[in-house]
């Protein structure tokens, strides 16, 4: 399998018939990051029309005057607030889009394709990336030059982006380079679990957290690449 990122137009996005609510977000939105994985599931409803549902978490800074409820319709999905720090707030995301085209649906082929990170979306940018074979990401770059949809693509081959930490958050990234350098993994550790919180600055319980998202994260992305 490869990773593509793809850095979008968002102005030749909100043009799409099938993205026709991407600019209400983006009216609402100074910008969203997805922190985990998403997942794509979509469902028959008959010969000629299919459903996609998406769920997954993220990051959400509102403009103001807005509330997260504002981001969806809630004929279309739900949103549930997670956290809120620094007027950035986590959320779960469960939602779907009804009445594409199967046939259009049917030729992305997403048993062989799995959404990764980055995930990013703002007035200004749109990134989204994704891992997948040959034909499912020639596939999906097919589409969005039929659709008119701008974009700029980087492909990556496994070798490229086994090791990098890009599909983890800043905040799980520094404590994973803070473990690594201090000797958390080492064996035998020459730091303890209280002493590393202690140079992060954070409690033991939040720093064990950060780790156990980012090596959950960092496992699920690996074991993509090789299934």
């Amino acid at each position: 399998m490869r990773r593509v990122i793809l850095e979008i137009d968002p102005a030749t996005v909100i043009k799409n018939p099938y993205k026709k609510g991407l600019q209400d977000v983006l009216s609402k939105i100074e910008w969203l990051e997805g922190t985990n994985l998403f997942n794509i599931d979509p469902e028959e409803i008959s010969e000629t029309v299919m459903t996609v549902k998406k769920t997954g978490v993220f990051k959400v800074k509102l403009k103001e005057g807005f509330e997260i409820s504002d981001l969806i319709d809630p004929k279309m999905g739900t949103i549930e607030p997670l956290e809120e720090e620094n007027g950035v707030i986590t959320c779960f995301i469960k939602a779907q889009v009804d009445g594409l085209p199967t046939e259009l649906i049917k030729s992305l082929n997403f048993d062989n394709m799995l959404i990764s990170l980055p995930l990013y979306l703002s007035p200004e940018k749109y990134i989204v990336s994704f891992l997948g074979t040959s034909d499912s990401i020639k596939a999906y770059l097919n589409l969005l030059k039929s659709l008119e949809i701008s974009y700029k693509a980087a492909i990556q081959s496994p070798n490229q982006f086994q090791s990098d930490l890009s599909c983890l958050t800043n905040r799980q990234k520094e404590v994973m380079l803070a473990a690594r350098k201090y000797g958390y993994y080492d064996y035998p550790r020459r730091i303890s679990s209280h002493e590393l919180a202690e140079k992060l600055g954070i409690s033991k319980s939040t720093m064990l957290e950060h780790l156990r998202k980012a090596e959950k994260r960092m496992i699920d992305t690996l074991c993509a690449v090789t299934e």
